[in-house]
């Protein structure tokens, strides 16, 4: 028996408005402005492709419970443990040379578990000796599998990020040909408050997932090549600054005139 669909939920029309009118550059812009993408840049040209791909989802998997800010600790963190240790050949080296940054982590027993399950999986080793264009094709399937090997439900928060994570692996290769209208955002404190802020639901995690599905399925039907990848990107990044700073993330990301506009729609309420 198939899941019921959710109900269409009430969304503010300068909500659809606002983000329909973010050009494309500028959501390819924000994208390359998250950590994930500049952090790991430096190994996306160092390893093979199926082993940054295989470190992207890891990285996505067990990005919770962290100390401090993802974008001031996780991800830099990740980084410099990859840049002390020679390339890795296989997933048990993966697992060798990630495995201290786990031990050392909030909840290490749980993430080291997590870091073995995932890399030294059939689905891991497969996503090792893949091309992009393989990852590409197969992109919904992997989200399938990958929820399975992690005994987790394929809408939760660090299935999907690490899905989002693997999207963007993708991107640095210009493959956009993959298949993520059906994967859900990512739903953290961040993406709750921004929610909540423009006039949506910031509880249960499905009723958030809900909104922005409906937000992002408006947007595509202006450009249908944006993903909740971007839309994803867009929210978790604005909601780390305020006041001038917030102005001057528009105005990097090329929409300097559409920050006021933001203001408004998320003081609203």
């Amino acid at each position: 028996m198939s899941e019921k669909k959710p109900e269409a939920l009430r969304i503010p029309r300068q909500v659809y408005s606002f983000f329909t009118s973010i050009p494309y550059p500028s959501w390819d812009l924000i994208v390359q402005n998250e950590p994930e993408w500049i952090e790991f840049k430096p190994f996306h040209e160092r390893y093979s492709f199926g082993l940054f791909a295989v470190l992207m989802v890891m990285c996505g998997l067990n990005a919770y419970q962290l100390k401090g800010r993802a974008e001031t600790g996780y991800f830099p963190a990740f980084r410099d443990i990859l840049l002390n240790n020679r390339n890795p050949e296989n997933p048990d080296e993966l697992v060798s040379i990630l495995y201290p940054l786990y031990e050392c982590d909030r909840l290490p027993k749980g993430k080291c578990s997590r870091l073995h399950r995932f890399v030294q999986s059939d689905l891991g080793e497969r996503i090792w000796y893949s091309s992009p264009s393989e990852i590409e094709e197969s992109f919904i399937r992997i989200w399938h599998d990958l929820a399975a090997v992690m005994k987790q439900k394929e809408d939760k928060k660090t299935v999907v990020f690490a899905m989002k994570c693997l999207g963007i692996a993708l991107l640095m290769e210009h493959k956009m040909n993959f298949s993520f209208e059906a994967i859900p955002i990512p739903v953290d404190s961040r993406i709750r408050k921004i929610t909540a802020a423009l006039g949506g639901p910031d509880e249960p995690d499905r009723a958030v997932q809900q909104f922005w599905h409906q937000v992002i399925e408006k947007i595509r039907e202006k450009d249908s090549t944006i993903t909740m990848i971007h839309l994803d990107s867009f929210l978790w990044q604005v909601t780390g600054y305020t006041g001038e700073e917030r102005k001057e993330w528009f105005c990097r990301n090329g929409i300097c005139f559409l920050q006021e506009s933001f203001t408004e729609i998320v003081t609203e309420k």
